[in-house]
């Protein structure tokens, strides 16, 4: 039997995988992934004020790309954070969770095996085979988010390409959001990631309300930007999409006995998209315990914290979603994005405080929103908060 069995070989998986090997390198531990490698065709980004001190040594090897500071631009203002940045594909997760998992004595990674069933036990195998362990944690991506009948909200859909180009870009740090383009199918604005100086990640993002994908638009989108700014590509080298859900409505955060890790157990940040800092607050925790002292009070009580803190991301989804016209809703992004940089940092980071939400929450509403239209949600929110509710 192994300690940890982890099911599904994402970012999640390989954050357990490195936090549990980090405390205990004679884990017996096990990744089941259905694909020839881990990480599959993804990026993930995150800011340096995500990673907490005690994830600090063993999520170095993850960096494969680091800034200082990264843009933001908008019609009416731009700016520069000063805050650091860091981005890795899903081949580089692939590379650094293998070689991990490989020199570590009862380490497993067992790919392209299909999972039939899993359970707070074990999992079971399409081929019958049955893997069991003291701790069974589900990683198997958003698809498995837990959406209800009763689920609202939007969503946020990409496509972005990685490309060559003939000549350097010039870029020195990422532009997280340039909102300087035609408004449309929601809140529609560039990423950038400068990988090398002839190489981006440029991807076309929409905050939306449906989940449809229109790849082909959303691509002729990045590549229209690159035009625009004369970065003449000569190859693309990878294209990748996706779709994440921005939910209104509150997703159960999975406290066990059958714990789901990642987006599949509501640990993401509901109002960005960034699945970080959420990730590694469950890794952490796993890697602090004993396998069979993982699932208890303790981590319902952290379950029940990331749900108290996701409730003010879930309010500001709905001023976004529900209460603005989608052609102005880039003017949430913009007033957001003149506060504080460390209030960006722990908004980001899902650990807002009290003073942060006030600042955000009074004063004149965003284009396009009514005192009238806002009120409601804000004083149910500030209602919900004062007698306890979740």
């Amino acid at each position: 039997m192994d300690d940890v069995l982890l099911v599904g070989g994402g970012f999640q998986a390989g954050l357990c995988a490195l936090a549990v090997l980090h405390a205990r390198p004679d884990a017996r531990l096990t990744i089941i992934e259905a694909g020839s490698r881990l990480g599959g065709n993804h990026t993930w980004s995150f800011h340096g004020s995500d990673v907490p001190p005690e994830a600090t040594d063993w999520m170095a090897p993850l960096l494969q790309f680091t800034w200082s500071g990264y843009d933001v631009f908008f019609p009416d203002h731009t700016r520069t954070l000063r805050g650091d940045y860091a981005s890795l594909t899903g081949e580089h997760l692939h590379s650094v969770v293998a070689e991990r998992v490989s020199v570590a004595p009862q380490g497993r990674l067992l790919l392209n095996r299909r999972v039939k069933g899993v359970d707070a036990r074990g999992a079971t195998l399409e081929d019958g085979r049955r893997l069991e362990a003291h701790l069974v944690i589900d990683c198997r991506g958003p698809t498995a988010a837990p959406l209800t009948l009763g689920w609202q909200g939007g969503w946020q859909k990409f496509v972005g390409i990685e490309v060559e180009l003939s000549s350097p870009h010039g870029l020195t740090r990422p532009i997280l959001m340039d909102a300087r383009v035609e408004q449309r199918d929601g809140f529609r604005f560039l990423y950038v990631l400068p990988l090398s100086p002839s190489r981006l990640l440029v991807e076309d993002t929409a905050f939306s309300d449906d989940k449809h994908i229109d790849v082909s638009a959303l691509r002729a989108g990045a590549e229209a930007y690159c035009q625009q700014h004369g970065w003449l590509i000569e190859e693309t080298l990878r294209v990748e999409q996706g779709c994440l859900p921005m939910p209104v409505t509150p997703v159960a955060v999975s406290r066990g006995p059958a714990l789901a890790g990642g987006y599949a157990g509501g640990w993401f940040h509901p109002g960005t998209g960034y699945s970080t800092p959420i990730a590694l607050r469950l890794a952490c925790f796993v890697g602090s315990r004993e396998p069979m002292e993982v699932v208890g009070d303790a981590l319902t009580a952290l379950s029940r914290e990331i749900e108290h803190q996701q409730r003010y991301a879930l309010l500001l989804n709905e001023l976004l979603f529900l209460k603005c016209p989608p052609d102005l809703r880039w003017d949430i992004f913009s007033r957001f994005y003149r506060q504080q940089e460390d209030l960006i940092s722990r908004y980001y980071a899902l650990q807002s405080d009290r003073t942060d939400r006030i600042r955000a929450l009074f004063g004149r509403p965003p284009k396009g929103v009514s005192v009238v239209g806002a009120l409601g949600p804000v004083l149910r929110y500030v209602r919900e908060r004062h007698t306890g509710r979740r």
